[in-house]
């Protein structure tokens, strides 16, 4: 983009009226887009005619409601909370809160929340999806609560359907088709990653074991075998919610995601210590 003083220096001929005129003829007709810098600096750049038939839908808006919308925009279907609104487009919260509830009430945006802070609210733009790192995709439920049952139902049927094959070993695409038409998991897609990350989860808990040959180093899929142990020394490792959990490599000490805070975590290790105590070291943790 280009500032406005650089604009009426290449432009120095041109009355200033005029020059204002034609600025706000581009900016009513949505082919120039208008941002503001940390500094206050106002930059000017033009848009696609796609772009500007999308500005012409938001005819009306004030510069500061566009300036909040372009914001959002950018921040995609990550999402953007409003204190990173204000901080970007550097107006005040109450100037925000007014464009917020502008936009909402146009239907261009909508707030959402966010499984790493369930209070806060995120807003991203009314046509698109957030991603699975906001939402936690299958593992999650609408409430953004972690859905420990629907691990454990996929867990216990992934076995199942392995012990019943002829080769006590099964594909995530195989599995995956037994769990489509069973009809188990009913108003939640779920995908071969998903389906993966469970078996996964399984192969941590010493209950199958990945078996590697020829057709998996020339590209073929590998498969999960069922590994016969004596359970009850087997580690529990799939109770945790670390290994099911889509913001897993965001986690890290000190970060917006981070293990101190995890509310999922700390509710499995104190079941799990009181489980221990109760049972023994042979007590199997489960969800609850």
């Amino acid at each position: 983009g280009i500032t406005k003083d650089t604009i009426e220096q290449s432009l120095a001929d041109a009355p200033r009226d005029v020059l204002l005129l034609a600025l706000n003829g581009l900016l009513e007709f949505g082919r120039m887009a208008m941002n503001k810098t940390s500094t206050g600096a106002i930059l000017f750049k033009m848009q696609s005619e796609q772009q500007a038939s999308l500005t012409r839908s938001m005819d009306g808006l004030s510069a500061e409601d566009r300036l909040v919308y372009q914001e959002i925009e950018r921040a995609g279907n990550a999402g953007i909370r409003s204190k990173d609104l204000r901080l970007r487009a550097n107006l005040q919260q109450h100037q925000v809160t007014k464009v917020l509830k502008t936009l909402e009430n146009r239907g261009l945006i909508r707030a959402i929340k966010s499984i790493a802070a369930k209070n806060q609210k995120l807003y991203i733009l009314a046509g698109l999806e957030p991603s699975i790192a906001v939402t936690g995709g299958a593992w999650y439920t609408d409430d953004q609560e972690f859905d420990h049952a629907l691990i454990q139902v996929l867990q216990q049927a992934s076995l199942e359907f392995i012990a019943r094959s002829v080769t006590l070993s099964a594909t995530a695409q195989q599995v995956l088709d037994f769990i489509t038409t069973s009809g188990l998991i009913r108003g939640k897609p779920l995908g071969l990653t998903d389906i993966d990350s469970i078996l996964q989860s399984l192969v941590f808990d010493a209950r199958l074991e990945i078996t590697r040959d020829i057709s998996t180093a020339l590209g073929g899929q590998r498969s999960y075998k069922l590994l016969q142990l004596d359970h009850s020394f087997a580690p529990n490792h799939t109770r945790v919610p670390c290994f099911v959990c889509p913001s897993f490599d965001q986690c890290m000490p000190g970060a917006d995601v981070n293990p101190e805070d995890c509310e999922y975590l700390t509710r499995w290790i104190a079941h799990g210590s009181s489980a221990a105590i109760g049972a023994g070291n042979s007590a199997e943790l489960s969800w609850q």
